[in-house]
């Protein structure tokens, strides 16, 4: 709940779920309450759900009219080699504002040392209240294959840049690796 507004339901304890809260925030100095309820008497205890409550991490989440959306990326590698490997990246970003924006899509890709790789930037625009995916791809040469006995993982950082200001960032871990089934 959201200021005495029901926002949603969801009985799963182990999948993760966001809701907006946007519209049904208090303006100006008035303050918002959020309030969680927890009804154990529909679900009783099993073995696999014993007790009931919030055991994982809670956030709240703000954002500018133009972002990327929770679960806004999806990262593939289609080519993977030991000399390089192309990473793709899928992002959805919403545009909220009632006209068209203007704006620089840059994704940076980090080792797991934090070391920056390789980067790719666009200019894009969006007309308002509208959604766009845009694709990204980025070579990093010399990979470090991720497996059982290594699990190496990148970290695809990207940043909405509008007027010469980061206004959003959305950090993705993944690593790289080819399977094939046959």
């Amino acid at each position: 709940y959201i200021n005495d507004h029901k926002l949603g339901f969801h009985p799963y304890g182990y999948s993760p779920f966001y809701f907006d809260i946007t519209e049904h925030l208090n303006k100006g100095d008035q303050d918002n309450s959020i309030t969680v309820k927890i009804d154990h008497r529909r679900y009783a205890d099993s073995r696999w759900y014993t007790g009931a409550g919030i055991y994982r991490n809670v956030k709240m989440i703000t954002t500018s009219k133009l972002h990327i959306p929770v679960w806004g990326t999806f990262v593939t590698t289609p080519k993977v080699s030991e000399e390089k490997a192309l990473t793709k990246i899928d992002l959805t970003v919403n545009n909220e504002f009632d006209k068209e924006v203007q704006f620089t899509l840059k994704t940076t890709v980090f080792d797991s040392n934090g070391k920056e790789i390789n980067s790719v930037s666009e200019t894009a625009s969006m007309g308002g209240k509208s959604q766009n995916t845009f694709s990204q791809h980025i070579e990093i040469s010399k990979p470090k294959l991720w497996s059982i006995d290594t699990p190496n993982l990148y970290t695809a950082k990207t940043e909405i840049i509008r007027d010469g200001k980061i206004i959003d960032t959305y950090d993705t871990r993944y690593g790289i690796r080819s399977i094939e089934f046959d």
